[in-house]
């Protein structure tokens, strides 16, 4: 079922809006419409991910309000590795549990107070 892209204006708190769900696109006809919004919309604009991803697109009565995505954690990241403090038996058997949030968005418009909190904590 295609979505369609919200264009009203929103205001308010994330209570004032409960339905708000996060529906998995990937490999899906509404996958067209994650890249629409992440091409026209986001900063970093769309371009195609490589290796394992996770799209999804966040609706509110239906309609979409925003998307969100996460990949694979890259495979050296030395601040992360330090931090997390493990060494490269822990890294090879453990990093395949980490992800990598990389794109967010929320359309304009959408003005939703902890909406972005309400929408990773869905996550």
């Amino acid at each position: 079922m295609p979505y369609a892209i919200e264009e009203r204006a929103r205001k308010g708190t994330v209570s004032d809006y409960p339905e708000i769900e996060l529906v998995k696109v990937n490999g899906t006809t509404d996958e067209k419409t994650w890249n629409q919004i992440m091409k026209q919309h986001h900063y970093l604009g769309y371009t195609r991910m490589i290796g394992r991803r996770t799209k999804y697109l966040m609706l509110q009565y239906g309609k979409v309000i925003g998307g969100i995505s996460f990949n694979q954690a890259s495979l050296n990241l030395w601040v992360r590795d330090e931090h997390i403090g493990w060494d490269a038996a822990q890294k090879k058997e453990y990093l395949k549990h980490v992800v990598n949030n990389n794109r967010f968005l929320i359309l304009p418009g959408i003005q939703v107070k902890n909406l972005a909190s309400h929408a990773l904590a869905k996550c």
